[in-house]
Order: structure tokens, then sequence, then C-alpha cells
């Protein structure tokens, strides 16, 4: 499930259902992280004081009970950008992170095969 909040900008329907399709289309495509919490902060920063082009970001924290939290933020020229940014992120991080603990997992299986002999 992923939750969006919004902080220095007005609630939009459009933008939160936009948001929570990129972020859980990634999320289905890893069943290690089914049942996962995933929040989305989506802010627009705006300095009163310097003329200049206002300053998008999305922050997400994914939390699971298998993995430690993982928290990620991108900024971007629009929202898209810098959700579209984010989801891209997300998905090389995952995808490298899982991909590490099943090397690591047949690594360990390998060497105890090889460590004890078998019996047949």
């Amino acid at each position: 499930m992923v939750k969006v909040i919004f902080k220095n900008l007005e609630k939009s329907d459009m933008v939160s259902e936009i948001v929570q399709e990129k972020i859980s289309h990634v999320l289905e495509k890893f069943p290690e992280l089914e049942g996962a919490q995933a929040t989305v902060s989506v802010e627009m920063e705006n300095s009163p004081i310097h003329a200049g082009k206002d300053d998008f970001r999305v922050k997400l924290v994914v939390t699971n009970r298998r993995f430690r939290p993982l928290v990620m933020q991108k900024e971007g020229p629009n929202l898209y950008q810098a959700a579209s940014v984010l989801a891209d992120r997300l998905f090389e991080v995952l995808h490298r992170s899982l991909e590490k603990r099943r090397d690591q997992r047949r690594h360990s299986q390998r060497r105890w095969q090889t460590v004890l002999p078998q019996v047949g």
C-alpha cells in the first residue's frame, strides 16, 4: 500500500494517483516486498526571499518486517519528473539489493555442499 502526503502543496487526487501508480508498479515487481508499507511525501520548496523556479521534492519511505527501512529522496523541476526519477532509482536499488542477497545465499549453499560430502 502506498500512502501519499502533501507538504507545502495543495492536495491533488491526480498527483496522488500518479505517484501511487509509479511506486506500486515498482514494488509489485518484487515479491519479497509483499505487504510492505510505502509512504511518499510530496512537497514544493519556494523561497519567499529569492526569486526563481520552484523546487519539487518526492521522498519515499518503504518499511517491511524482513528488511531495514528504505528512504529515498529525489528532486526535480516538476512533480512528475521527480516521481519518475524516484521510481527508476527505486527499481535499481531494490534489484541490486535483492540480487546481492540471492548471490550470498547461493554462495553459502555452494560452500556448504563442497565442505560436507554428500551421502548417497
